[in-house]
């Protein structure tokens, strides 16, 4: 008793020391806990794909919402370095969807929009003597509380870069642009670096993103 007694002092330290420390994990857990349910998250991914049999060019984005509640959306669209190009209207049509329709990603989980080169090359912006400008390409979107989200996607470019290029030459988009096998929406809300899938059957793809 005595001996304990005379440690009290360092017991009482250690203990403190201790409360500290599981104080502090539990407000690690908590805070780690609120940013996956309270904040938004979300991964842009720009396809340059080509049909198989036709091998006609296409474009296809991909918004992820990696977060675990649902994310609602009022705009989406490209920017063509500052200019924007919104295309709310169009992915409703093509999603079936009234004008009016709200738009959201549910938690885990994300949209596709696809754009033929046509649809595509309506972003590049027009300079002096009808001179087509494609700047840093983004793909954007604005959630319900006015946040906004961007990432760059380089496959569109390219695309578009191609496209230019065949316009200047006089020619169609040749067929032989190279492609590569897709990274599929699932690949692109894993946790971990995404890996490659193995390639569609209906099409080729190449493919950049980047983390918002």
């Amino acid at each position: 008793m005595d001996e304990l007694n005379q440690n009290i002092g360092l017991i009482m330290l250690i203990l403190a020391l201790v409360l500290i420390v599981l104080m502090a994990v539990c407000l690690f857990f908590q805070l780690d806990l609120r940013s996956k349910i309270a904040t938004q998250r979300l991964k842009f991914l720009g396809f340059y794909s080509a049909q198989l049999d036709s091998r006609e060019r296409y474009a296809e984005i991909v918004i992820g919402n990696r977060s675990l509640n649902d994310l609602g959306i009022t705009e989406l669209g490209i920017k063509n370095g500052k200019m924007t190009f919104d295309l709310t209207a169009l992915y409703r049509r093509k999603a079936g969807l009234k004008e009016d329709a709200r738009i959201a990603i549910e938690q885990r989980s994300s949209l596709q929009l696809r754009l033929t080169v046509e649809e595509l090359s309506k972003a590049l912006i027009e300079g002096k003597n009808g001179k087509k400008i494609l700047k840093t390409l983004k793909v954007y979107a604005v959630d319900v509380t006015g946040a906004l989200y961007e990432g760059k996607v380089k496959a569109l470019k390219s695309l578009l870069e191609d496209a230019i290029r065949a316009e200047k030459e006089g020619v169609a988009l040749p067929a032989s642009a190279p492609v590569h096998p897709p990274v599929s929406p699932a690949e692109l809300l894993a946790e971990e670096a995404p890996v490659q899938d193995e390639p569609a059957v209906e099409q080729e793809k190449s493919h950049e993103y980047e983390n918002v």
